[in-house]
């Protein structure tokens, strides 16, 4: 009705009809809509993302939910916007009213895991994570390689990335992981044969985002050698915007632009350009939605 500030929708689906596809969703550090060249007509700094971003479907019109990664993950995971400036992921009792993909997807028999190789603990996402139905959890605690740390965040991204493919390849299907990187956040480390590659590129955080972009590719390239590869709905978005290069992307709506994007081997009909207004609050109901789940509830976003 038009006194009510939301008009959250109901999702039904038919479980006997039900895809158990395994679900892999790639949270960029940073990934500003304006930093990819296939959105913008222009180079850009995703010259391997704007080649996988043609064989998927690609949101042209999508927009986070928040400015922080910690008001990111509420809003991916659980279709839960940000409310105000503090995260619900720093408040102790988040977990008692939220749903979840990761604790959906536990109960109907997949098994969850979340990546992000920065240290354990780190702002409270390895807590959140479990909380909200995450059973495995890997972060530089469970990297085998310290070498592979960059001095500051964590496991470079390309490193991280390979051993989550590393680690997937050893689960029984289904499985929901998560992954979010870190390469592109400040202080923008980057590993040194990386820097060498790109002499041109001055701007230290220009050379991250090539630099993820890169990791990436390595990532989708090793992936596509598994056998659960061609069985797996893959999601990739950003966390929030970062720094802005472009005039265009400074306005109260830039600030929030982001890619958002699906993607399944098998599957040739989710292809093209989506140009819905898209949210990061759509992608619960939307993976519900695709895997074609029975359950009546509110969620904020749509598919």
């Amino acid at each position: 009705s038009k006194n009510k500030l939301v008009e959250p929708t109901y999702h039904t689906g038919d479980n006997s009809l039900m895809n158990k596809k395994n679900v892999v969703i790639l949270i960029v550090e940073g990934l500003s809509r304006e930093y990819v060249g296939l959105l913008n007509k222009n180079k850009g700094y995703t010259p391997n993302l704007d080649s996988l971003f043609q064989k998927g479907m690609l949101c042209s019109r999508a927009f986070a939910n928040g400015r922080t990664t910690l008001n990111a993950l509420p809003a991916i995971l659980c279709s839960e916007p940000a409310m105000s400036d503090f995260p619900y992921i720093l408040d102790g009792n988040f977990s008692d009213d939220f749903r979840s993909i990761a604790e959906l997807l536990k109960n109907l028999g997949y098994s969850t895991h979340f990546f992000y190789g920065s240290n354990n603990g780190n702002l409270g996402i390895e807590n959140f994570a479990k909380k909200i139905g995450f059973v495995n959890y890997y972060g530089l605690n469970q990297y085998p390689d310290k070498s592979d740390f960059d001095g500051y965040w964590g496991i470079f991204d390309d490193k991280f990335l390979g051993f989550s493919v590393d680690i997937m390849d050893t689960l029984k299907e289904p499985f929901l992981s998560c992954i979010l990187t870190l390469s592109s956040h400040h202080p923008f480390m980057v590993p040194e044969n990386f820097k060498q590659q790109n002499p041109n590129i001055l701007n230290k955080h220009q050379n991250s985002i090539l630099y993820s972009d890169y990791a990436l590719s390595e990532f989708f390239k090793k992936a596509s050698k598994t056998t659960w590869y061609s069985n797996t709905l893959f999601i990739l978005t950003a966390d929030h915007t970062s720094e802005t290069f472009n005039p265009k992307y400074r306005s109260q709506l830039g600030m929030y632009a982001i890619p958002i994007w699906f993607f399944q081997p098998a599957d040739s009909n989710l292809n093209g350009f989506n140009n819905k207004i898209t949210e990061q609050i759509d992608l619960f109901p939307s993976i519900m939605d695709y895997l074609k789940i029975n359950r009546r509830d509110i969620y904020w976003g749509e598919s």
